[in-house]
């Protein structure tokens, strides 16, 4: 039994020494290679409002204030509206000045609010919102700007906002009184393509 474990113990050490020496052989033979190095990302990223805005009055509408052009918001315009058929229009360039390709992943048309005033404000301001069209087009086709539509790196497209009191609206669904119209917001919203 005494030879047994004497021969166990001698295969341990035996087994040590033999993994110690692998250790070591395999130190003496391994590399350590390193890769270092900085990445900027320039993404020429840049879908903008450019160029100037054009105004069109058809009918009896009225302008008060022009709108503001940044390169994200056009903002800030008033207008009067006072009888069936008439319009306002504002036609402008939303531009791809970086060097990826774009298209829109999301449009978000706020709630529009008509407030009458007078002796039956929510009749008239039911009327109103019946009758008044919001739209947001391509100028050249006259096609709505919607979600998937693409604008290229460099391409220009020149969109037109419309706000129109609908001309077929009868005088039974005119207004009595004065509304005002809020929530006349939409945002775009530009991806990489």
């Amino acid at each position: 039994m005494k030879r047994t474990i004497n021969g166990k113990i001698i295969a341990i050490v035996a087994l040590t020494v033999a993994v110690i020496c692998l250790s070591v052989g395999f130190s003496a033979l391994a590399s350590q290679l390193k890769v270092r190095g900085n990445i900027y990302v320039n993404t020429q990223w840049g879908v903008e409002f450019t160029g100037r805005i054009v105004e069109s009055l058809q009918g009896e509408a009225r302008s008060y204030e022009m709108p503001e052009l940044s390169a994200t918001a056009v903002s800030d315009y008033r207008v009067s509206l006072s009888e069936p058929g008439d319009s306002v229009t504002y036609t402008f360039d939303i531009e791809n000045t970086g060097k990826i390709d774009a298209k829109i992943s999301n449009i978000q048309k706020d709630k529009m609010v008509c407030s009458g005033y007078g002796e039956t404000p929510e009749a008239d301001a039911s009327k109103m919102c019946a009758n008044l069209s919001y739209t947001f087009t391509y100028t050249s086709s006259g096609r709505n700007v919607a979600v998937g539509d693409t604008l290229l790196a460099g391409q220009k497209e020149n969109v037109t906002l419309k706000l129109e009191y609908k001309a077929n609206t009868s005088s039974s669904d005119t207004p009595n009184n004065d509304v005002k119209i809020t929530g006349l917001g939409i945002t775009i919203i530009y991806v990489q393509k």
